[in-house]
Parts: structure tokens; C-alpha cells; sequence
């Protein structure tokens, strides 16, 4: 079985995938800006975490800025591994600041960033690529470890997204139906709600199996898609494409486990 210490000689998908982050990271950064206005003009709560710090003593235009450059930076392949840190301490720093800048996509930012941090992304498509791979003699390929766990934790996600609405109010339509503008019927809704958590189940568990995965990642392209032009705040929801998507490249490119077994020497004739 193809162990998690092992190197993979292949560095495009993983700089592909750091391409995708760092749009990812730009992106969030602009709704973090937008949520921060928001709550600083005084219209909604504020509920502060961790020492009565909120939002409004967090300077918007420094975060957002901090923020966008990090994710110019690692699309661009310039200090990755540091501006992939800096984003996990930025998102670090937002989930103790107030409760309503809390999100699922950002837990999943953070944990792909962090894994990043690692991942050694910048080994192609970034400045001094070529130069670093032929000083690097004794080390060559990027390492496999980080990208099994982004791997995972955007499959888990799929998964729970899946999962979690197995429940009658997503069943019936309800929360679907809050697209007015749809105009769908009470069976329609009930189709499309069994359709979505099939795929999101689908695409979980697919995206592991070779035969399987190119569809997969179709289908996930497709339910984002669907999700950014059919529902509210398209902006939060083509940052959270973009960080599921990110991880595609890695999965149509993961390499095949090592089932067989060493075939053992033929006895030596006397």
C-alpha cells in the first residue's frame, strides 16, 4: 500500500492545486472585508469570542489586505509555505474575533492551508521552480502526506454535507423552497433534495475510486456550480467551490495503491 512517507514524482497537480487555493484565500478575503463592514456598522449583534474582541477592533482594510496578498502569493508560487501560514493564523485570529465570521468553508480554508504549509507546492508553475529542483539532487518530487490529508478533509466534507441532510426538513424541500424565484413544485423540490444528497454522497465516496473519479469531479463541478448560480451569496459559495475543486487535480492524479507483493527469488539450483 502506497505509504503516507512516500514522494511523488509528479509536482503539477499539487501547484495546480495551489493555484486553485489561492484564489480561494482572494476570495474570502473579499467576503471577510465585506462581513466585517457589516458587523462594524452596528446593524447586527456582535458576539465576540475570546475577550470581548470583535469585529470592530479588527482593522477591516489591513485583514483584507493581509489576506489578498497571501492568496496572490501562493497562486503565484512566491513563499508559499509563509503566506500559506500567515493565512491559518489570519483565519486563527477571525475565529476569535466574532462568532458570525465563523464558517464552515473557512475551517476547511484553514486546514488545506495548513497542510499546504508542507505540501511543497511550489516545486513547479512558480518562480525559481527549475532552479530548486536541480539543486535538490538527493530529494526529488513532492511529498505525499499533505495531500492524502487535504484529500480527505474535502471528501469529509462532501461527505458530511451529504449526510447531515438526510432529515425531513431537507427532504421535503423546505429550505429549496426559499428560492422563490425556482418555482418548483412539491415533488420537484423533494427530487432535487434526494438528487443533492446523492451526489454530494457520490462524489465523497467516488473521487477515491480510479474508475469513478473523472466523473466525480465532473459531478462536483456541476452541483457548484448549480449551488453559486441558483442560491444566495454567490461570492461565499464560489469561494467554497474553489477550495473543494482545488483538491481535484490531486485525486485524478493519485497515484495507484501497491497491492501486489514482492515476488520471492526462485531457489538457486545446486
Amino acid at each position: 500500500m502506497l505509504a503516507l512517507t512516500d514522494t511523488l514524482p509528479r509536482t503539477r497537480p499539487i501547484a495546480a492545486s495551489r493555484i486553485l487555493l489561492g484564489a480561494g484565500v482572494l476570495l474570502i478575503a473579499v467576503e471577510t472585508a465585506a462581513t466585517s463592514t457589516r458587523l462594524a456598522s452596528g446593524d447586527v449583534l456582535t458576539m465576540p469570542v475570546v475577550f470581548r474582541i470583535h469585529a470592530t477592533d479588527v482593522s477591516t482594510l489591513g485583514v483584507f489586505a493581509i489576506s489578498a496578498i497571501a492568496g496572490i502569493g501562493i497562486a503565484l508560487g512566491v513563499f508559499t509555505r509563509w503566506w500559506a501560514l500567515l493565512v491559518v493564523l489570519l483565519e486563527l485570529l477571525t475565529f476569535l474575533t466574532d462568532q458570525q465570521l465563523y464558517s464552515n468553508h473557512r475551517v476547511l480554508l484553514t486546514l488545506l492551508a495548513a497542510f499546504l504549509i508542507f505540501a511543497k507546492s511550489d516545486a513547479a508553475w512558480a518562480p525559481g521552480a527549475k532552479a530548486r529542483a536541480r539543486a535538490s539532487l538527493n530529494e526529488v518530487g513532492v511529498p505525499w502526506w499533505p495531500q492524502f490529508l487535504m484529500l480527505c478533509a474535502v471528501s469529509s466534507c462532501y461527505l458530511f454535507a451529504g449526510l447531515s441532510k438526510i432529515n425531513p426538513y431537507w427532504l421535503r424541500g423546505t429550505q429549496l423552497d426559499e428560492m422563490r424565484w425556482l418555482s418548483l413544485s412539491s415533488a420537484q423540490l423533494h427530487l432535487l433534495a434526494v438528487l443533492t444528497i446523492a451526489t454530494e454522497v457520490f462524489i465523497a465516496l467516488a473521487l477515491w475510486w480510479p474508475r469513478a473519479r473523472v466523473l466525480a469531479a465532473l459531478a462536483g463541478i456541476g452541483l457548484h456550480t448549480s449551488i453559486v448560480l441558483l442560491l444566495d451569496s454567490p461570492l461565499v459559495f464560489s469561494a467554497f467551490a474553489l477550495l473543494c475543486i482545488s483538491t481535484y487535480p490531486l485525486f485524478l492524479n493519485r497515484p495507484a495503491l501497491r497491492t501486489h507483493r514482492p515476488i520471492a527469488p526462485l531457489p538457486q539450483s545446486r
